[in-house]
């Protein structure tokens, strides 16, 4: 993956995309470990390189990559993000238009990390259930 952090911020933009990536290993590891019969990590690894791949759009300067690394994002989605207009976060040159659609993008992250990973929050709730209800 070809990812433009180095720009200005050198530093600051690649200990960020440094520390991501580690995290999303670990938690990638995590899940596979606590749940080895389904498909969450498999989930949990796209959702990781959607989450990538947004971040490194932010620092695309080129339009026609851009483009690309747009339709790429937009891949993730099927049909469930019309909220967003990807036009505008490719081919954008007003700061404003851009985060508005940057934004909108993030709440259907949210989304789809909500509905992708709304299993593990039951499992961990019936566990606590269950390790309270059988304490001594």
């Amino acid at each position: 993956m070809c990812i433009y952090l180095w720009s200005n911020q050198n530093n600051i933009k690649y200990e960020i995309f440094r520390e991501w990536e580690i995290s999303s290993a670990v938690i990638g590891s995590q899940i596979r470990a606590y749940f080895p019969s389904n498909n969450l990590g498999s989930d949990w690894d796209n959702l990781s390189k959607l989450i990538t791949d947004v971040y490194a759009l932010s620092g695309i300067p080129v339009i026609d990559t851009r483009i690309k690394h747009v339709q790429k994002i937009q891949g993730y989605f099927s049909n469930n993000s019309d909220n967003v207009d990807f036009s505008q976060l490719a081919n954008s040159t007003e700061r404003g238009k851009y985060l508005v659609q940057w934004f909108k993008l993030k709440e259907e992250i949210i989304k789809k990390k909500d509905s992708q990973f709304t299993y593990i929050t039951l499992i961990r709730e019936l566990r606590r259930i269950s390790l309270s209800t059988f304490q001594i």
